[in-house]
């Protein structure tokens, strides 16, 4: 199965993962090669714009901790995860 499939949104399971999900599975399935900076097809928001709006500090902090650079994650309408 292609590790990067999404719906018909756009969104992959490191979206999911990022709403609710332990950063253990979402680790996992970066180390799987999904695209941690795939964005979704209507918003352009990546599975950190959704680890922050839900609140899963531990994906975000990965995030930060992983070369982070926030030009990689600007959504369609420009909006950073700091205006999430």
């Amino acid at each position: 199965a292609n590790s990067n499939s999404s719906s018909s949104t756009g969104m992959t399971i490191l979206h999911k993962i990022a709403i609710n999900e332990s950063v253990k599975d979402f680790k996992q399935m970066v180390n799987l090669g999904c695209d941690s900076k795939t964005k979704t097809f209507m918003e352009g928001y990546t599975p950190l714009h959704y680890a922050v709006r839900y609140v899963n500090i531990d994906i975000v902090r990965y995030y930060l901790e992983d070369n982070f650079s926030l030009e990689n994650y600007i959504s369609y309408n420009q909006n950073t995860i700091l205006h999430t």
